[in-house]
């Protein structure tokens, strides 16, 4: 069974890579880390929502927030 993380959470260290193969490391020691579990990535709604995100970058960055998106696929 799957355990499920509550808000405020501290997560074991993890490095993952981002889309751009940088290295994106879990937790962050100098900014919050905003988790966005996408399970229909292809959504429009979802598209519009992730494209407000990015739009924000700058803002999210200044403010040390860390924004990762994970997408999640079943097979």
């Amino acid at each position: 069974m799957d355990r499920r993380l509550v808000p405020g959470e501290v997560v074991e260290h993890l490095d993952l890579l981002s889309i751009r193969s940088a290295k994106v490391t879990i937790p962050n020691s100098t900014a919050l880390t905003h988790f966005q579990f996408r399970r229909f990535a292809g959504c429009p709604v979802c598209d519009v929502h992730l494209h407000s995100i990015a739009h924000r970058h700058d803002e999210l960055v200044a403010a040390s927030i860390q924004e990762v998106v994970v997408p999640l696929f079943r097979g």
